[in-house]
């Protein structure tokens, strides 16, 4: 919606501008400096449309924008998989665990 209200905004300031430019050639060829490059008169038609031309209003961009805080876990695929992930990481652990212990209470009874 932003960049529809952007692209409208340049399309209405491109049209103002159209005829305008069409008036600005008219107004230096008869007014500005006569060169035979055609240098002056690209410089006068340039601040003719500055001065006059129309200009793009600025579009309030803050209700096109939103932030989001994540939450901490969610009940879905990557939520369920960082549970599964966590239980079998502590499965793991605790199993190393007993085999380590087991081995040293048989190594003591030997």
């Amino acid at each position: 919606t932003y960049q529809r209200l952007v692209d409208a905004e340049n399309k209405r300031v491109q049209e103002a501008n159209d005829e305008l430019y069409s008036e600005a050639q008219l107004f230096c060829e008869a007014n500005g400096p006569q060169t035979f490059s055609g240098r002056g008169r690209l410089d006068c038609i340039n601040q003719y449309v500055d001065e006059r031309g129309a200009k793009p209003k600025p579009i309030d961009d803050s209700f096109y924008k939103y932030d989001f805080v994540a939450p901490r876990w969610s009940p879905d695929l990557a939520g369920f998989s960082a549970v599964a992930f966590c239980v079998f990481l502590f499965l793991l652990l605790y199993n190393l665990f007993i085999f380590i212990r087991t081995r040293h209470i048989v190594r003591l009874a030997n």
